[in-house]
């Protein structure tokens, strides 16, 4: 039977900074003004699956997110579903992060070296695991919409189509990917038109 899972990231929070963004994967900030607005936009760009289960992880830009995208729905977190923890590196931007963490400049992209931890964090094995234990949370469900973080839905988008330069793509801030699977064995992943950019 199909099985189709519809991934959407949060909208951009409070301090965003597109010039010097930050590694904020466990931290917590709020939508911001615009994140607000640009989910409260998502209501009628997703009103056909409104009416799926809804999830989303435990962090506030997430819940904030599927709260204003699906106003009428029955939220349920996810706690597996947050974003990758980046340990001593939160809060820091890059410039910071290889200025007081060296190793750092050489495993700038996780997905080349999937063992790297930083200090106290998790490195993408770790989130691997945290994503086949969402799967099999939801496998009875048919169709659910998962609202989450950037790396964990690229993670998550990974494991249930293979390896994918494609997916190493960061979703944008209410970035929108539609997986559709026909067999556990067979995958494969459909990209909505204008919603994966």
């Amino acid at each position: 039977m199909a099985k189709t899972i519809h991934l959407v990231r949060h909208a951009i929070y409070e301090e965003f900074n597109p010039h010097a963004p930050r590694f904020i994967g466990h931290s917590d900030p709020h939508l911001s003004k615009d994140g607000q607005n640009q989910a409260r936009s998502l209501s009628a760009r997703f009103e056909e699956i409104s009416h799926l289960p809804i999830y989303s992880s435990t962090s506030r830009r997430a819940q904030q997110t599927a709260q204003l995208a699906f106003p009428s729905a029955k939220i349920e977190v996810l706690p597996e579903a947050k974003e990758i923890y980046f340990g001593e590196l939160e809060g820091l931007n890059i410039a910071e992060a290889t200025m007081l963490f060296p190793e750092f400049v050489t495993n700038t992209d996780l997905f080349q070296n999937r063992n790297y931890r930083p200090a106290g964090g998790e490195n993408l094995n770790d989130v691997t695991q945290r994503a086949v234990n969402v799967m099999e949370t939801l496998e009875a469900k048919d169709s659910f919409v998962l609202v989450s973080h950037a790396i964990f839905i690229s993670v998550l988008a990974h494991h249930l189509c293979g390896y994918s330069d494609a997916l190493k793509q960061t979703l944008p801030f209410c970035g929108h990917l539609k997986l559709s699977l026909k067999v556990p064995e067979d995958p494969y992943f459909q990209v909505s038109s204008n919603q994966y950019e």
